[in-house]
């Protein structure tokens, strides 16, 4: 009989089949998907729309309820009738109930159709909030614009920032609720569901209750012991937070607080507190605690309970005057005052829920009270912070290059007028506007490794997904799993992929070290949003901020005044008449090739910019800076600088001094003070006018060779039984307080005059600044002290003001002096020279302070006691009335001295900083998702082990202990990357990752270091105190002794001699020489896609057009395993040198020597000369020659230098190789004969030793 029987459906409980058309659900779920397949919408806001329409309702109270129906047999009626009569007597019981239900039916349709249209009107509002913002953001933007031109013809004109449209409102809604489940659907719906911040009382949870809201993260607290009370803090998954853990008296009150990282106007977290007490009860203890535990900026908010006249109640409970004496004493605000937030029958309404900020939050929050309490008897009030998070729109802006390129260069070449350098500017803005797009990133922002295969497989799955609801059917469901799972399993590999890649990339650059470090000063001092002075006033306003730290910056100029003679002099050398000579176009395109793509000045204009001009447009540049140059005029706005405040590290964020001052300046200014940079080093370079002992901002020294000499020094006196004392001397705000004058006066005095000092006396003088601080710019403020912040000629300018200090002190004290770094050596026989000797030092310090205005802090100083034998310590040493303290250990560039040369102290510290650093980085390490071993073993090397090895030339005075602690540190780094247990045997772990260890690794660091050194003895004094040292120290008395028998040894056993070692050159200017051409592209013969025979064949008729009076000439070198050889032959004459090299020489060293060696013995007549080579490497070097080149690429342009006085033109012309060109191939034939011949050169590269 019931299969006879109709089916029942499971949706309305009559007669027929679910999938029946005359179903009224099933035509409700068929309108819902259909919803969701036209307008490709979720089913959440499909079911909202069809519940907004009347016939929902009538449909669901038309329908009878499937649980409430009885099916008795057919032949029991005596109990049907039975079960009827008791059936009747509770429905008429029932009967007032299911009026009530019926009613709170029609309620709650009404409040659907309520919420619908709100929903309705909301979309609609945030449609025309959208179109509002971008019209705003286009106007302001037109008006900055407008801003800027005007600035750069108006000089004292200043800038107004426009409030931008894109202010971030983070709304953490107040709401007493009374119970989380019975005001959960509430709780989905707007305002609370498009809230970033939920904070919730009495929410009457238990331990046990799971709890979940859509996109937010739950924070919770629930009362133990009784029912009732409960927190909750519900937070935006995409905004960072973090539970903040208080310590407390005991008390009933509940709180709890989350830290949350929202801040466009604070860098620090804003801490977010709720806090519940039942009865209004508080005691002085608990609220002075939970004050102390509270940095700014912070938001209270909470149900307090108290009553009081101020806050509209008609009494005064227990404690309401101690809580807002509390909020009073302590700088805070309360929000609102004037609304009541409970309402209850019978009672009369009170302000229970107090929204309590601090100090600096007060101007950047609103309130609002809502007058719908939402079936509860509290009001939720909504806080909004204006200026705080950017879960905004982010209105993006980029440059259509080539467009830009073409209108630039389009605009110039049609102005038949030479541009001024304001003309240009404006010229640049325009096009760099015609030429940017403006778009909002209003979709989602996808991870890095997502890519096009990503979004196509995603909207594959979307589409299956779509057939599958609209055609249930197994197939359609099959269909849409595989392609789910297709999906799943590439974006696994993509994640990994891109993690691997991205950890090779970082562990190959110097991105790693930087990542580790930000990492490592996460948990740095905790600071707030407002500064404090030192009277100790509390500044909230943004204005006054930038003001303080502007005020700070500014340093006093003195009142005296220098004369200054900028005229040039007849008897002035080349090198310093070369100075004023006009810039070529080669060195503006070297200026700018060194230039980076870093943030543009107040003229917006970049880098990118300046070489999108074509060749002819940048002689027009280049013919403005010699214009500059010539006439020693700086225009106005050159000469103004924007400084943003950066906090320095491990610094208090509150105090104004806290702040490094970092400068955006002109990028067309820097480049042309990055030519005269290069002139001006090249200047001082030639004349020898630095001390050896002086490093900092100058090529082939640095500060490893300035630790060295100082090591050496000290060894030798400590050898010779002499007393050895060091000073290390503390400089005041060093770049700021440098006086322009007595700056204006070494420079001349050194030899800098005509066009070039008064061109850097006007750009120092009159100099104003601004500070951009958190969207508000100061006032603008004179800067006539100290080196311009963001000018790279500042570090040159404060090298030469610091230099004559050698020239104050005795030639028997060193002096070590690295940029703003002081430290004196002092070494004597006997106490008392030695007392006499640091007495006339620091007489002489302080006189050269007072006369160039500079002050030493001796707080900050130290001095220390290197002495072997015994000797006195702890006597009074004064500078300027205090005493400067004594040290058992002094930093000095990177490694700790200690007393008695043995380093502990330095390697205590750096195993310190290891294991920090070790810690961090195995949060790279999951199993799951981490990276590989060989791309940790790079991080790790990258961070840990280069900081463990800097200064080996030093550290390697340390005995084996010190050697052994560091071993440790480089086994568990290995352990830690491969994943082995600690008790695997360390051959094992050093054959596996292919490590050397810590000896070896220091003996090749300082091996290399100190070879480096004796190809630089021209420029530093490293040899020469290696030599003194070596010949006063017996081997016995250091058994590791970094500059003594290992390092003669190591000469022995590669059979190396120290003086054939390249010696370091400074880089020649092809500029000055027109009879010498590098051709590497000139050519059609010398492009890489030809055939051999295209190739020889052009070649040939290449060769075959040159004149006949030319001497054409070629070399190559030639390396084996155990030889290398080189040879050069001129083709006019049939002469051929050849020879073999030293065997540890590479084949770019190889190449270079075998260019030299054809040079030097070929081109001794005036003739023309052409050299055939298929080194293109070579040449390459020699085109862009630099400081730092390979010496033997400054060794090869010193030849050629040479050669170019003797000859009438020379030209280097590549030609490839093994294509059968018969110069090349018989130069190449002839090395690889020689390499059993003598040797023909002795040079040795010091990049190969």
């Amino acid at each position: 009989d019931n299969c006879l029987n109709p089916t029942k459906c499971f949706r309305c409980g009559e007669a027929h089949h679910a999938l029946d058309p005359k179903c009224k659900f099933y035509i409700l779920e068929k309108q819902i998907i259909n919803l969701v397949r036209d307008e490709d919408i979720s089913f959440f806001e499909a079911r909202k729309r069809v519940a907004s329409q009347p016939s929902y309702a009538s449909s669901v109270g038309a329908t009878p309820s499937s649980s409430g129906g009885l099916s008795p047999a057919k032949s029991q009626f005596e109990e049907l009738n039975s079960a009827i009569l008791k059936l009747t007597d509770q429905v008429s019981a029932l009967l007032p109930l299911f009026h009530q239900v019926e009613n709170l039916r029609e309620v709650n349709q009404e409040c659907i159709m309520r919420c619908a249209e709100i929903q309705s009107q909301l979309l609609n509002q945030v449609q025309e909030n959208k179109q509002l913002k971008e019209l705003t953001e286009s106007q302001r933007s037109h008006i900055e614009f407008l801003q800027k031109q005007i600035s750069l013809s108006d000089p004292s004109f200043q800038l107004h920032p426009v409030p931008s449209s894109e202010l971030g409102l983070v709304s953490p809604p107040l709401w007493n609720l009374r119970g989380f489940f019975s005001k959960l659907h509430w709780l989905q719906l707007p305002p609370f569901s498009t809230a970033t911040v939920l904070v919730l009382q009495e929410t009457f949870l238990k331990n046990s209750s799971f709890v979940s809201l859509r996109n937010k993260k739950i924070f919770r607290v629930e009362r133990s012991g009784s029912p009732g009370g409960g927190l909750v803090i519900a937070v935006s998954t995409d905004l960072p937070a973090q539970l903040v853990s208080f310590s407390l008296p005991s008390s009933e009150v509940e709180i709890l607080g989350v830290k949350l990282w929202i801040g466009s106007i604070s860098n620090s977290p804003v801490t977010v507190v709720n806090v519940y007490s039942p009865r209004g009860i508080f005691s002085d203890s608990w609220l002075d605690s939970l004050f102390s535990q509270l940095s700014p900026p912070f938001l209270i908010l909470g149900d307090f309970n108290i009553h009081h006249p101020a806050l509209g109640s008609l009494f005064t409970s227990a404690d309401a005057d101690m809580l807002l004496n509390w909020i009073s004493i302590n700088n805070m605000c309360i929000l609102n005052m004037n609304k009541f937030t409970r309402f209850q029958g019978g009672q009369n309404p009170a302000l229970l829920d107090l929204s309590i900020c601090s100090a600096d939050l007060f101007s950047h929050c609103q309130l609002e009270v809502s007058l719908d309490q939402f079936d509860s008897d509290h009001c939720p009030i909504f806080v909004s912070f204006s200026g705080f998070g950017d879960r905004t729109v982010k209105v993006r802006s980029y440059i259509n290059w080539r467009q830009f390129s073409n209108k630039i260069n389009d605009c110039l070449d049609n102005s038949l007028e030479t541009q001024s350098i304001e003309a240009l500017t404006l010229i640049f803005h325009s096009c760099s506007v015609s030429s940017s797009h403006r778009f909002s990133s209003t979709s989602r922002q996808h991870s890095p490794w997502w890519d096009a295969h990503c979004n196509y497989l995603k909207a594959l799955k979307r589409r299956l997904l779509r057939r599958a609801k609209t055609y249930p059917d197994p197939s359609n469901w099959s269909a849409y799993k595989k392609m789910a799972a297709r999906l799943r399993k590439y974006i696994k590999t993509r994640k990994r992929k891109f993690w691997e890649r991205t950890c090779e990339e970082t562990a190959r650059s110097h991105n790693a070290f930087r990542i580790i470090k930000a990492m490592l000063s996460k948990d740095g001092t905790p600071c707030s949003s407002h500064l404090v002075l030192v009277s100790g006033v509390t500044l909230t306003s943004p204005v006054a901020q930038a003001n303080a730290i502007a005020t700070s910056i500014l340093k006093k100029a003195p009142k005296q005044i220098i004369p200054m003679d900028f005229s040039c002099e007849s008897s002035e050398n080349i090198h310093s008449r070369s100075l004023n000579n006009p810039f070529t176009i080669n060195e503006l395109k070297v200026a700018l090739s060194k230039m980076r793509n870093k943030s543009p000045g107040k003229d917006g204009i970049t880098k990118k910019m300046i070489s999108s001009l074509s060749h002819s447009n940048l002689f027009r540049v280049l013919g403005q800076f010699n214009e500059l140059l010539s006439s020693a005029k700086v225009p106005e706005s050159r000469r103004m600088s924007k400084i943003i405040p950066i906090l320095k590290p491990g610094k208090n964020a509150s105090e104004v001094h806290s702040y490094r001052p970092i400068a955006l300046t002109s990028v067309l200014c820097k480049l042309f003070e990055r030519m005269l940079l290069a002139r001006l080093l090249k200047f001082y370079l030639q004349q020898k006018f630095f001390s050896p002992f002086q490093a900092g901002f100058l090529p082939y020294k640095g500060c490893d060779t300035l630790s060295a000499v100082l090591l050496h020094k000290i060894l030798s006196a400590r050898a010779r039984k002499h007393l050895v004392y060091g000073i290390s001397f503390d400089l005041k705000a060093a770049y700021d307080n440098v006086w322009h004058d007595g700056l204006m006066f070494k420079m001349l005095q050194s030899g800098v005059r005509g066009h070039v000092a008064l061109w850097i006396f006007n750009f120092l003088l009159d100099r104003k600044a601004f500070v951009s601080w958190r969207g508000i710019s100061s006032s603008m403020f004179n800067y006539n002290r100290g080196v311009p912040q963001g000018s790279v000629l500042s570090p040159l300018f404060f090298t030469v003001f610091m230099q004559d200090i050698f020239d104050i002190l005795p030639d028997d004290v060193t002096c070590f002096l690295y940029a703003d770094d002081i430290f004196l050596l002092i070494s004597e026989p006997s106490i008392g020279e030695v007392k006499n000797k640091i007495s006339f030092c620091i007489a002489r310090l302080e006189s050269w302070c007072q006369t160039w205005h500079m002050e030493i802090a001796p707080q900050k100083s130290s001095i220390i006691n290197f002495s072997s034998r015994a000797s006195p310590a702890g006597f009074h040493v004064p500078f300027g009335g205090t005493n400067i303290p004594w040290a058992s250990s002094v930093r000095f560039l990177g490694i700790r001295f200690d007393d008695t040369i043995s380093f502990r102290s330095h390697i205590d510290q750096i195993k310190r900083k290891a294991l920090r650093k070790l810690n961090v980085i195995k949060a790279f390490a999951s199993p799951r998702w981490g990276a590989g071993a060989s791309n940790l073993l790079k991080i790790c090397n990258a961070c840990i082990l280069q900081s463990l090895e800097y200064g080996a030339h030093a550290i390697g005075m340390t005995n084996k202990a010190g050697f052994s602690s560091l071993q440790t540190i480089h086994n568990q780094v290995i352990r830690f990357c491969f994943g082995l247990p600690r008790w695997t045997p360390i051959p094992i772990l050093h054959k596996i990752s292919r490590e050397v260890n810590i000896t070896l690794r220091f003996d090749k660091r300082f091996m290399s270091f100190f070879i480096k050194q004796c190809s630089t003895k021209d420029f530093s004094d490293v040899s020469s105190s290696v030599s003194e040292v070596n010949t006063v120290v017996s081997n016995y008395i250091f058994s590791r002794l970094p500059c003594g028998a290992k390092l003669i040894n190591y000469f022995n056993l590669v059979k190396l001699d120290a003086n054939k070692i390249i010696p370091t050159s400074l880089p020649v200017s092809w500029e000055d020489f027109s009879n010498f051409f590098i051709r590497t592209q000139d050519f059609d013969f010398q492009q890489k896609s030809l055939v051999p025979d295209v190739t020889k064949h052009q070649f040939s008729e290449f060769r075959s057009h040159l004149p006949s009076d030319m001497i054409i000439l070629a070399s190559d070198a030639s390396k084996s395993t155990n030889a290398t050889a080189i040879a050069a032959v001129n083709f006019s004459t049939k002469v051929i040198f050849k020879g073999s090299i030293h065997n540890i020489n590479s084949v770019f060293t190889g190449e270079g020597l075998a260019l030299a060696l054809a040079i030097s013995k070929f081109t001794c007549e005036f003739q023309d000369y052409m050299i055939l080579t298929d080194s293109k490497s070579n040449l390459s070097a020699l085109s862009n020659i630099n400081f730092h080149s390979p010496k033997i690429t400054l060794f090869l342009a010193r030849v050629i230098a040479h050669a170019l006085s003797i000859c009438k033109s020379l030209q280097l012309v590549y030609t490839p190789a093994h294509v059968g060109i018969y110069e090349n191939e018989c130069a190449d034939t002839i090395a690889k004969n020689a390499l059993n011949s003598p040797c023909i050169l002795d040079w040795i590269s010091p990049e190969d030793a």
